[in-house]
């Protein structure tokens, strides 16, 4: 009985250790095959992606994506927005692009070569499996391909502040006072100093755009901030014009007054509610230009320019400039049409506008 348990014990061993034999030589066939039949799959070695976007405020899906290339099926996309159901003019629109490889195919990151193309900011990953690649791609902002200035901002207590709009070269930027534009600027920076237009206790908010030469993107305006003047002797830009206020809180009016700009001393005329004259004939018969200085040998045409407080009169042939009469610019030629024709008005730049009275 002992030697046919021990027999038995034996035959058991030897089955067990069979059946470990076959299982291993089947899992060792199995995985060779597998990686055989990977190695027979062809690597996709290069994918085209082109992206068309034609998004706006209200539409945030108007977005078009081609691929080329072989191997593949493109699987659509997907939309990220962080915030909302829409972007808003200062973010970058993103998209997740998916890619599945076909039967007999595969992806391989090291050998693959993905080029995207089209209305694309930047791309943000990509990320592949041997069947499957996913490209997440920021495209550009809404709002003619310049993007927006970015979290537009009070910086210090007059200071304007924003971040970088894409493509931007230069930002026009509007000061406004409940609701009433006080001033505009335009400056490559990213924050304007409007310490010269702001007086205490009033409420402020700016607009600031991006440019790229004559390409504009959509506005973006800062929250609400009310000044609190910390008092001292300055200029003030108020609701109905220049004024100064010197150190005890007087200003000057009614009179001539020799005070300083940005280094510069000059002449001043103030009415008798204490605003500055520009670009008038004072009461005593004297010339002021558009920043309020007295001008001591006026020409011809900055003292007709001062009687009509700015404007240019309607009468026609006053303006007989050599800057005008011997230029061969057709921009100025056709100035000098619309001169004569008493229509100038806001066509003219301000570059345009200098030039004229040199």
């Amino acid at each position: 009985m002992e030697g046919h348990t021990s027999h038995v014990k034996g035959h058991r061993i030897v089955r067990s250790v069979c059946g470990m034999l076959l299982a291993f030589s089947m899992m060792f066939f199995h995985t060779g095959y597998t990686a055989y039949a990977d190695d027979d799959d062809v690597e996709i070695k290069k994918v085209t992606i082109n992206i068309k976007s034609d998004i706006t405020k209200e539409d945030s899906d108007a977005i078009e994506v081609n691929c080329s290339g072989e191997g593949f099926t493109y699987d659509g996309f997907e939309t990220i927005i962080p915030n909302g159901n829409s972007w808003n003019a200062s973010e970058y629109p993103r998209i997740i692009v998916t890619l599945e490889a076909d039967e007999g195919y595969k992806f391989k990151k090291s050998s693959l070569r993905v080029n995207v193309k089209g209305d694309v900011y930047k791309v943000v990953s990509k990320k592949s499996t041997k069947d499957e690649l996913k490209v997440t791609v920021d495209l550009e902002p809404y709002g003619g391909k310049i993007g927006a200035p970015v979290n537009p901002h009070w910086g210090g207590t007059t200071t304007a502040s924003w971040q970088k709009g894409y493509r931007a070269t230069s930002y026009m930027i509007v000061l406004k006072r409940d609701g009433r534009t006080v001033t505009s600027a335009e400056t490559t920076s990213t924050s304007y100093d409007f310490y010269d237009y702001m007086e205490g206790g009033q409420k402020y908010t700016f607009s600031v755009v991006s440019k790229n030469g004559k390409r504009k993107s959509v506005a973006v305006t800062s929250d609400e901030t009310t000044y609190s003047d910390p008092g001292g002797e300055r200029w003030i830009r108020g609701k109905r014009g220049w004024w100064y206020r010197y150190a005890d809180n007087s200003y000057p009016a009614n009179g001539w007054y020799q005070l300083s700009w940005n280094g510069v001393t000059s002449w001043y005329y103030f009415n008798t509610k204490g605003y500055l004259l520009q670009n008038q004939i004072t009461p005593d018969n004297y010339v002021v230009g558009a920043d309020g200085a007295w001008i001591e040998n006026p020409t011809q045409e900055q003292r007709t320019l001062a009687e009509n407080k700015g404007r240019v009169p309607k009468r026609s042939g006053w303006l007989t400039g050599k800057a005008v009469a011997g230029s061969s610019d057709r921009r100025m030629k056709a100035i000098k049409h619309q001169l004569w024709c008493g229509n100038i008005k806001k066509r003219l730049s301000l570059s345009e506008k200098a030039f004229l009275f040199i």
